[in-house]
């Protein structure tokens, strides 16, 4: 009998995985079974921009229930406008706790910098399971995103990794060097207006 309820929260997020995030978060007032599904959903979508409703503090609070829980992060998407190095440190810190899931496959990061530089966390390729990491961060102002390799323990790149875009992510030569030497299944890599080194 456990099994069919678990079917049927997966079928509930199945369905709220093709809404938008807030049509998804409407179905929790239908039953306590749409709110199990909506609070469980294994695929995080934030949008942090300027002007929106959504805060720094109700990521923060919703990651900090997912690990207290031990809820499952399949694929996180983050879009944010880092206007600080407030708002930098905590995406930075968000990335690297997520990044760290076993069962994470997609990453997708969209970082619009508008008062400060940003440091991909090492972690970002630490979960073994990941499939997908897409980077964009479009150059509004002269701050950048950099990918570098400050602790090659926590670099591992994952066997496991098929697809790697990176958009506008200064990434340094060591660091490309080993993604491309270690992941032995990628299938297609994209750098666009990247690798400009340091």
């Amino acid at each position: 009998m456990r099994r069919g309820v678990e079917d049927v929260v997966e079928l509930m997020q199945n369905i709220q995985s093709r809404l938008t995030v807030k049509e998804a978060a409407q179905t929790s007032v239908l039953s306590k079974y749409w709110l199990h599904a909506w609070s469980t959903f294994p695929n995080l979508r934030f949008d942090v921009g300027r002007g929106k409703t959504m805060k720094l503090v109700d990521v923060e609070r919703t990651l900090i229930r997912y690990h207290r829980e031990n809820t499952p992060i399949k694929r996180f998407d983050l879009k944010i406008n880092i206007e600080d190095q407030e708002s930098a440190s905590q995406a930075e810190k968000w990335i690297g706790d997520v990044a760290t899931k076993t069962c994470l496959k997609e990453i997708s990061l969209s970082l619009l910098l508008w008062g400060a530089s940003f440091r991909l966390p090492d972690e970002i390729l630490a979960s073994e399971n990941l499939t997908k990491l897409r980077v964009s961060a479009p150059r509004i102002h002269p701050n950048f995103v950099w990918m570098t390799m400050t602790n090659p323990v926590m670099f591992k790149c994952v066997l496991s990794l098929r697809e790697l875009h990176l958009e506008g992510v200064s990434i340094s030569e060591e660091a490309l060097h080993h993604i491309l030497s270690s992941c032995c299944l990628l299938e297609r890599i994209e750098l666009l207006h990247s690798c400009e080194g340091f």
